[in-house]
Order: C-alpha cells, then sequence, then structure tokens
C-alpha cells in the first residue's frame, strides 16, 4: 500500500509508522536472556550429570524477519525523497469530444 501511495512522502510516512512495531519487537527479542536450568526446574547438579546443556540463538526465520525489516527500512528514504519510479501522467480530455 505504502509503495502506492500518493504523494509519496505520505506512503514513506505509512511504511515508518507500520515500520515501529516489527522493531520494537525485533529489540525485545534481542534483549531476552538466555534462560538457565534452573528455569526449566532441573538443578544444576541434576543438569550437570544428564549432561544437560541449554544454548541460546535465534533460528533462521529471525534472520529472515530482520532481513525484510531491513528492506522496507531501506524503502522508506526512497519514497520520501520521491525517488523510484516516476508517478503516471494524467490523461488529456480532447476538447470538443462528446463524453
Amino acid at each position: 500500500v505504502a509503495l502506492t501511495w500518493r504523494p509519496r512522502p505520505i506512503g514513506a510516512g505509512l511504511l515508518a509508522g507500520a515500520l515501529l512495531p516489527f522493531v520494537a519487537q525485533v529489540i525485545s527479542a534481542l534483549a531476552q536472556p538466555v534462560p538457565g536450568p534452573t528455569y526449566f526446574g532441573v538443578g544444576p547438579g541434576e543438569a550437570a550429570s544428564a549432561q544437560l546443556t541449554i544454548a541460546g540463538g535465534f533460528t533462521a526465520w529471525f534472520y529472515v524477519y530482520c532481513a525484510f525489516l531491513a528492506g522496507c527500512a531501506a524503502l522508506v528514504p526512497v519514497l520520501a525523497t520521491r525517488g523510484g519510479a516516476a508517478e503516471p501522467p494524467l490523461p488529456r480530455l480532447r476538447s470538443g469530444a462528446a463524453t
């Protein structure tokens, strides 16, 4: 919707406003600490005897999501500076033509 909005600076504002909650979600995911074994109800001795290790990381979908957000964020200045494809000209009316 933002790419077809006329005038384009309004589309840039629409896209920037839509990106805010998505970026907040990424920041929230990055700020969460990795839980230890006690979070899951397993004591340190029990985890060591069971050779249990808990590692934190992000899935491939998280990185795809971040790439999508980066692509959308790259479109904001293009739309704001009226870059991209030119707007189509308005159709001309013929003078004296019957409607």
